[in-house]
């Protein structure tokens, strides 16, 4: 940590980004790997978006402690494209949740989109030792 006029700042030991932008039919998916031994990591933000030319419908997101489509769900999401032609994005910071020991990390759709949608995920965050 730092010391600046009295205030402790923490800085992350390993900070990272994943991020995944899939269109058309495809599962929108950002893992961060296991980091082996005792490493654990936690996810600071996630930024979530969704567009569609022909349809406007609701999708579930999951932050998983785990790979892709495995592992426990910490935390999760519904996003929906308001109208057709637009586009909806959410950031979400301070999520600082804590991942199992020599386990991956993973921000996902829980499903693909439309044939006319893309959607993009990120996730960010740093390691512990």
């Amino acid at each position: 940590g730092t010391v600046s006029t009295g205030a402790t700042y923490g800085v992350p030991l390993s900070a990272w980004s994943v991020i995944d932008t899939d269109a058309g039919a495809t599962q929108a998916t950002a893992s961060k790997a296991a980091g082996g031994g005792t490493v654990r990591h936690v996810a600071q933000s996630v930024t979530i978006c969704r567009g569609d030319t022909a349809v406007a419908v609701p999708a579930l997101i999951h932050l998983r402690d785990g790979a892709t489509g495995a592992g426990t769900i910490l935390r999760a999401w519904v996003i929906g494209v308001s109208a057709v032609n637009q586009s909806t994005c959410i950031d979400l910071s301070a999520i600082n949740m804590t991942g199992t020991a020599n386990t991956a990390m993973t921000l996902e759709f829980a499903a693909a989109g439309s044939a006319t949608s893309t959607s993009t995920v990120t996730l960010t965050g740093y390691s512990t030792p």
